[in-house]
């Protein structure tokens, strides 16, 4: 048994590739341990605190980029998804990207929970509570944390179809996603 007194209310756990690295999110922030390979014993080894980062409130959820070179981290009442540089995390866990709902274009990010990397590293799955949905994100740069958040797909349905409408003519629009997509809102762009 190891106690970490330090670290309250833990949620996941993520260990790099060698089994070196042991990446924990927890009430308090996110935790990186070196751990000993004979004995198993965790040192901790660097620490961002929910207090250092702004909104990183409850991190909740966790991922690492198959090169190791990135931490994905999802932020359940700060309503984000943060980006660390988790190359060498004895130097520091770096924020390089932050994306936050209804900033630059971004939905579907209401209270996350899962986050998950696709095999291939290029698109970021964030799974939320209070609007069932999946969030997805294109790392814009394999080398660096940048996201660029994918809008839907489908159409919007205006009735009645007119080619033109004059002032004061009342107008419904209806959002018809396409399958595996959820309309989540309506913005001004």
């Amino acid at each position: 048994e190891h106690r970490l007194g330090l670290v309250t209310e833990f949620s996941r756990m993520v260990f790099d590739q060698s089994g070196q690295r042991l990446f924990l999110a927890a009430v308090s922030g996110l935790f990186v341990f070196e751990r000993t390979p004979g004995t198993g014993a965790l040192q901790l080894q660097n620490a961002v605190r929910s207090s250092q980062v702004e909104a990183f409130d409850q991190p909740v959820g966790l991922a690492l980029t198959a090169s190791e070179s990135q931490l994905y981290v999802t932020a359940l009442n700060g309503n984000g998804l943060f980006a660390f540089d988790a190359g060498d995390s004895s130097n520091g866990l770096p924020l390089t990207a932050v994306a936050f709902n209804g900033a630059n274009g971004v939905t579907g990010l209401v209270e996350p929970k899962a986050v998950r990397i696709s095999p291939d590293d290029r698109f970021i799955y964030v799974g939320t509570l209070s609007v069932n949905s999946v969030a997805v994100f294109r790392r814009s740069n394999l080398t660096s944390a940048s996201l660029a958040p994918i809008q839907g797909s489908g159409t919007v349905i205006r009735s009645p179809d007119k080619p033109s409408y004059g002032l004061g003519d009342l107008i419904t629009l209806t959002a018809v996603p396409d399958r595996y997509y959820t309309f989540l809102q309506w913005s001004d762009g």
